[in-house]
């Protein structure tokens, strides 16, 4: 058992098949520094330059409504099952 199942999720479940279940936050956290290194490679590549601010902005927006939809499927991916 890990720590993204509760004791009822594992009793649900057959013993031959186990569920993986992906850590939304830890998806939402590599894609933002995947973001973050693919911008600077790209801006140093093609000489051209970023507003600090707008760029940041613009991340964490993006991470935070992938966190809000990420969980809006978990919630109702717990209700199916």
């Amino acid at each position: 058992m890990n720590d993204y199942t509760s004791p009822e999720d594992t009793q649900r479940q057959d013993p031959g098949q186990e569920e993986v279940r992906l850590p939304v936050g830890t998806l939402v956290f590599g894609l933002v520094v995947v973001a973050i290194g693919l911008l600077m490679l790209v801006s140093l590549l093609y000489s051209f330059t970023l507003d600090p601010a707008i760029t940041i902005v613009s991340l964490v927006v993006g991470a935070g409504l992938l966190l809000v939809i990420g969980g809006i499927a978990s919630g109702r991916r717990r209700q199916r099952g």
